[in-house]
């Protein structure tokens, strides 16, 4: 009986140790990936890892200005949900099966120099490198982190344009409030395009501190092509039982891609 008791201690510590250990792959590799993929700060107040199974909840996500900038918090995500799979942590690669992001507020900022904080993201920086003539060719952006995503629910509330360029700030404000999905992200630099390009064709920032969404558009438009291909086929295969409930997003999209 002894002998049993401390086989089950062992076995217990051992599942303990287990689940810790997944817990700690799991903060790490959230952190770790956002900081990769958007090439800025972030802070994060609270992250929740399903102890015996593989969601990840994130509240109070904030991703930050780089220095040089009035206003902290570029990015306000209230809210995450994530649907990991651990194996591929496990071995340096995310595979996020679905992901629900919740994006508040995006702040657009134009600081007293005249700079934009959106060219301070990793994916600004990697679509306008391969937007360039070889000859004025810069040094290349760093790879993207190998980061899938199988299904992102996207909501956008608001982005607020500031510009200290003046000497005196001038704001405006833009409720998008977009619902979207998407589906097979395997590029992250197009998810952060896409969550840039989204948000500002819903406004005229763009236009009003000449941000070209040229450069990021091109694999934005490959991403919902894709999406919009997956969609079709889950209709004829029947794992989408009401093709005119998805009607609406369809045409959405299609709208975006200009079609």
């Amino acid at each position: 009986m002894k002998r049993l008791a401390r086989l089950v201690i062992l076995l217990v510590v051992a599942v303990g140790v287990a689940l810790l250990a997944k817990n700690a792959i799991a903060k790490i590799a959230v952190v770790q990936g956002v900081k990769a993929i958007t090439g800025v700060g972030l802070k994060i107040r609270e992250m929740d890892v399903g102890l015996l199974n593989t969601r990840i909840g994130i509240k109070g996500l904030r991703v930050l200005n780089p220095p040089g900038f009035q206003d902290s918090t570029m990015m306000d995500v209230p809210e995450i949900s994530v649907d990991y799979e651990l194996a591929s942590l496990l071995k340096g690669k995310a595979h996020l099966e679905e992901v629900r992001l919740d994006l508040k507020e995006l702040a657009v900022v134009k600081n007293e120099r005249g700079e934009l904080n959106l060219q301070s993201l990793q994916a600004v920086k990697a679509s306008q490198s391969a937007a360039q003539t070889p000859a004025k060719k810069t040094q290349p952006a760093a790879p993207p982190p190998p980061i899938t995503v199988d299904a992102l629910e996207l909501h956008i509330g608001k982005v607020v344009y500031k510009d200290y360029s003046s000497g005196t700030l001038q704001m405006k404000e833009f409720n998008v409030d977009i619902h979207e999905r998407f589906q097979n992200i395997t590029n992250p630099y197009a998810l952060v395009g896409l969550i840039v390009t989204r948000a500002l064709t819903k406004t005229s920032i763009a236009r009003l501190t000449n941000f070209d969404l040229g450069a990021l558009q091109s694999d934005v438009n490959a991403l919902v092509r894709g999406s919009l291909d997956q969609t079709l086929q889950r209709v004829r295969k029947g794992l989408v039982p009401d093709e005119d409930a998805l009607k609406g997003t369809t045409e959405k999209l299609k709208s975006f891609l200009g079609q």
